[in-house]
């Protein structure tokens, strides 16, 4: 049977206080409320204890009660109308999901219409204050059976606006943390171990779906004699500048990276060996026709690169394989005399390969 609520203005201002016993404070307004209406607050029954009326208005939590038919505000305690930072009048009868900002308005509606017809009980949107403040809340929503009204939604409000900015600055420092580490400092590529991982990732979906995919493997030549006469900082520019290259002359599917000291790794998803050996010499050019300092006094006069080319499964059934191949390839390369390209299969064996 409906437990009849008068809620009366003089109700609301009553400084008759009820007694409500220690382990009803300590609880949410939710579990409260539920207690109510079932008749089971712990310590006493309904009438000894408080009307839902009084727990209403003394809850710190902002409750709404709404229409069923049209979402609109039937009673809201202080709490509510503190954190809207409006005045009774001005909501009572209105939709309150009018205070929900515009872009979120229709999800708000919807969620109250689905009062008596979802099990989808809570959702969080973003209201605006009537200072002009954005506030995001939390809503629990419970149809609730009410003598005055019949039937009304009670929608229990959390304000977790600044928890939300707390968690959205979290998240955003624990993706700047993930950056730093798959992130090669120097160049900005992906490091190695970040590397792995997305190949470990493509050779699975390529096995499963009996599709190749092909590795790049690049190496400066001479890059010790460029150190030793230019010193290091120089160095480290030219493998700055490499790094850029490599993204800019990579697809947008493929992922550079690099391997370690002079040497780097194209990851191409989908590509098989002839298409990574034209991409491969794409690179070897673009590295090759680059104005790097003191490029001249390479041995070969200018900065050049030695690169090796394997592809799945062709050059290897393993991960593994396949990155160990294209090195094999790449040391082919060098072997021939340096600024060039080689794909695996085309050389003999790295342990047969002298180096000039």
């Amino acid at each position: 049977m409906p437990i009849r609520i008068p809620m009366t203005h003089s109700a609301r201002k009553s400084k008759t206080k009820s007694v409500i016993p220690p382990l009803v404070r300590d609880q949410s307004a939710e579990d409260v409320v539920r207690r109510v209406f079932a008749g089971k607050i712990v310590g006493g029954t309904v009438s000894q204890m408080a009307t839902y009326s009084d727990l209403f208005t003394r809850m710190p939590e902002p409750i709404f009660l709404l229409s069923p038919e049209d979402g609109s505000v039937l009673e809201a305690n202080p709490a509510a109308l503190q954190v809207l930072q409006i005045e009774e009048k001005d909501i009572l009868g209105r939709p309150l999901a009018g205070w929900a900002i515009r872009e979120e308005r229709r999800s708000a509606e919807q969620f109250f219409c689905s009062a008596f017809k979802s099990d989808d009980r809570s959702i969080e949107l973003r209201f605006v204050a009537a200072s002009g403040k954005e506030l995001r809340l939390e809503l629990q929503l419970c149809p609730v059976p009410l003598a005055d009204y019949g039937h009304a939604i009670q929608i229990i409000a959390r304000d977790i606006t600044q928890a939300h900015r707390y968690r959205t600055r979290l998240e955003e420092m624990n993706a700047a943390l993930e950056k730093l580490s798959s992130t090669d400092e120097m160049t900005g590529l992906r490091n190695f171990r970040s590397f792995k991982e997305e190949m470990a990732r493509v050779h699975t979906e390529s096995t499963k779906s009996s599709t190749t995919y092909s590795v790049i493997f690049i190496d400066v030549d001479h890059f010790k004699k460029y150190n030793d006469r230019n010193g290091h900082p120089a160095g480290d520019e030219v493998l700055r500048t490499v790094a850029k290259l490599l993204t800019s002359t990579s697809r947008k599917a493929d992922l550079p990276a690099r391997y370690g000291g002079e040497e780097f790794v194209i990851l191409c998803p989908n590509t098989d060996a002839s298409e990574a050996m034209k991409l491969a010499e794409k690179v070897r050019s673009a590295i090759a026709v680059e104005s790097f300092a003191h490029g001249e006094f390479q041995p070969l006069g200018h900065v050049s690169a030695s690169i090796g080319v394997a592809s799945f499964p062709d050059h290897g059934s393993l991960a593994q394989d396949v990155i160990h191949n294209a090195d094999q390839a790449l040391y082919f390369s060098k072997s021939e005399g340096r600024d060039r390209v080689t794909l695996f299969g085309a050389s003999p064996p790295r342990s047969k390969i002298k180096l000039p």
